[in-house]
């Protein structure tokens, strides 16, 4: 079979544009995977930046229902912020049960040198809020300044490394 120049020019770019067409088609699935992976990592690297961050404002969040309750004459009130506090301590036990599922090793420890420290802190709260309706308020503002503080510092300075260790691992 004798091919003229035509046709062999012709069969070679069609080869030579079926290689590329393949190529293309080959690298398009490649970064579709690459990008679901880059997609799920930064997702998942975001959301524990994001429950560090919740834990932490919900953290804070306690301290000043703990005042309000301290500071507060009505019993009505009262009994609001202690149920503030007492779902504000729900949503941190949930926010740091789906974050340490979310974390690393490392992450892991700090999440757990928190939870020790706050289930420390909880007996504390709880009777800063019976003294305060008990209307003992001189004493819960003693437990507040005295352990609550100290607890908070330390509390905030486990969760501010724990943001920082997320953020830096985005």
């Amino acid at each position: 079979m004798n091919l003229t120049i035509k046709n062999k020019l012709l069969g070679g770019f069609a080869v030579i544009l079926l290689m590329l067409i393949s190529t293309a088609f080959f690298m398009i699935i490649k970064f579709s995977e690459s990008n679901d992976r880059f997609l799920k990592v930064v997702d998942i690297s975001s959301r524990k930046v994001d429950l560090s961050n919740e834990i932490s404002i919900c953290v804070l969040d306690v301290a000043r229902q703990e005042k309000n309750i301290i500071l507060e004459i009505d019993q009505t009130r009262m009994l609001y912020f202690k149920d503030r506090i007492y779902k504000i301590q729900d949503s941190i036990l949930k926010k740091t049960d789906e974050l340490e599922a979310l974390s690393d090793e490392e992450g892991k420890k700090i999440l757990s040198q928190f939870t020790v420290i706050w289930n420390g802190y909880k007996p504390y709260l709880d009777s800063i809020v019976a003294l305060t309706l008990k209307n003992e308020n001189e004493r819960a503002t003693a437990l507040s300044i005295n352990k609550g503080l100290k607890t908070r510092d330390l509390i905030t300075n486990l969760l501010s490394q724990l943001v920082e260790k997320n953020k830096k691992s985005m």
